[in-house]
């Protein structure tokens, strides 16, 4: 089927409509509940948006079509920021009637409108660094940003604070699904790895399925070990010397597994033999990364080499993960996490600086990982995503500081952007949405002054920065940019084929 001209903006409009209203009456602290059910898995109710979200759709493919793309802007703004799916979307269908009214009308031409809006985007980007205050690391703020996050759930909020009152500065938080039906929090204060052990003959506690050593000698071999002969040298010394021998290696063939197993039940040598996981990109990091932490050089068992062993204080290993931990960071350390910064200083591309930054919190360690339980796995994943979102939201409001929430900041920088009437018009549209969900459309909204705004859930009028209303402004920034990307290329579209 091929659609085009007004046929083709009523069902992109109709789409993006679809979506934004099912989403919007979850936003706020009076926000209402939306029921999801397939027709086949529980219904439950959820406040989430990205949930809610994530489970619109139209039997009509144009209409379809339309959802998706506006889907796509509020996934963008969770993915990169952790929060604001709702406000992305509420944004999103106030830009684009408004636009469709502005061209229908001719009041703009495209090319016009494009203009308009580069404008408005560059005057917003300006506006909201003056609106943008620093946030002091601390787990009562990190509560206050959770809770507005998840949606006002104080379980939530407060599991998150504690992951991030429990780690430094330079610490990370991780979210994870795990098959019991509770939600716990696991702090390690050592650098995580998603690397398993090889074979569970080498658990050292089977009853904790793990292998754990102090004090041990570590061997990075980046190829596949195909007999004890060729690391023999490693062995030798730890058998001499009495020391653990932490293998972290490509692969290892049966036979030499076999052959290591024999020294380890006999006792001649405890041996931990790990497997690294990943493409050869990945493996060429991890290498630098754990020979940074352990002194090791990555031994080439093709090469004529010499072994140069590296040194951990202490391993935990399980079927899945690696931990290592080490107390005293050598220079090479410091030198390696500096040239890592400065990388992520220099890059441009967003994928890549997740990966860095991600390497450069393994190293530090300070780990605080959330596991996340539910009763069903419907239950469980609506959590995940909730979590998942306040920790993220919590970052980077420690990464680039906060405004003020409740859609406040946004009406009050629409009053600085009135050169381009549609996305002044936009910016308005989450306080208006939070008040008519708070009070109902029978009620004028008050609109926020200089200072003071409507605080939601009080019902007062207040200064909200020091009632704790409170958004990242990256979530901020990112809500419009990814709203109004998604708008103009709707407005910009002709025809669809589907």
């Amino acid at each position: 089927m091929v659609l085009k001209g007004k046929d083709v903006i009523d069902k992109v409009k109709e789409g993006v409509d679809l979506i934004a209203d099912a989403v919007k009456v979850t936003l706020g602290p009076k926000g209402k509940n939306v029921i999801l059910f397939n027709g086949m898995d529980k219904a439950y109710l959820t406040k989430d948006g990205i949930s809610v979200a994530s489970r619109v759709y139209s039997d009509d493919a144009a209409v379809n079509a339309g959802i998706q793309i506006a889907r796509e802007a509020s996934e963008r703004t969770a993915k990169d920021g952790g929060d604001a799916t709702t406000t992305t979307l509420v944004l999103v269908q106030a830009l684009f009637s408004e636009g469709l009214k502005a061209l229908e009308s001719n009041t703009y031409d495209i090319m016009t409108l494009r203009n308009q809006f580069k404008i408005a985007a560059d005057a917003f980007k300006l506006a909201l660094k003056d609106h943008t205050r620093p946030l002091e690391r601390n787990e009562k703020n990190a509560r206050k940003i959770a809770y507005i996050s998840a949606n006002n759930d104080e379980d939530i909020a407060n599991i998150v604070a504690r992951a991030y009152g429990s780690i430094d500065e330079n610490g990370t938080v991780i979210v994870e699904r795990h098959p019991e039906p509770y939600t716990k929090l696991e702090v390690i204060e050592g650098s995580r790895y998603k690397l398993g052990i090889a074979s569970k003959d080498f658990f050292s506690s089977k009853k904790k399925n793990e292998a754990s050593y102090e004090n041990a000698k570590v061997l990075l071999v980046n190829n596949e070990i195909k007999s004890i002969q060729s690391i023999g040298a490693a062995v030798g010394h730890c058998v001499t010397n009495k020391v653990p021998l932490v293998i972290i290696a490509n692969d290892f063939t049966e036979a030499c597994l076999a052959e290591l197993y024999t020294n380890f039940v006999r006792g001649i040598v405890d041996i931990l033999p790990i497997r690294a996981m990943g493409s050869e990109f990945h493996k060429r990091d991890l290498y630098a990364d754990l020979s940074a932490i352990t002194g090791a050089k990555v031994f080439d068992v093709a090469s004529k080499q010499s072994l140069g062993l590296g040194d951990i204080d202490k391993v935990n290993c399980t079927l899945t993960q690696t931990v290592l931990y080490d107390k005293e960071h050598r220079k090479s350390y410091s030198d390696h996490i500096a040239n890592l910064e400065s990388q992520l200083e220099s890059e441009m591309a967003e994928p890549i600086k997740a990966l860095i930054r991600q390497r450069i919190q393994n190293l530090r360690g300070s780990i605080a990982t959330i596991y996340v339980g539910g009763i069903t796995e419907v239950e469980q994943s609506e959590k995940f995503d909730r979590i998942e979102d306040a920790v993220c939201a919590v970052r980077v409001a420690f990464e680039e500081g906060i405004c003020d929430g409740g859609g406040a900041t946004l009406w009050r920088i629409s009053e600085k952007i009135k050169a381009c009437p549609i996305v002044s018009s936009a910016l308005k549209e989450p306080y208006k949405t939070l008040w008519n969900n708070t009070y109902g459309y029978s009620q004028d909204a008050v609109t926020p002054s200089k200072q003071e705004s409507m605080n939601f859930a009080t019902h007062k009028f207040e200064n909200l920065g020091e009632s704790g209303v409170i958004d990242p402004a990256k979530v901020v920034r990112l809500s419009v940019e990814n709203a109004m990307s998604v708008a103009m290329q709707l407005l910009t579209t002709e025809a669809i084929v589907c």
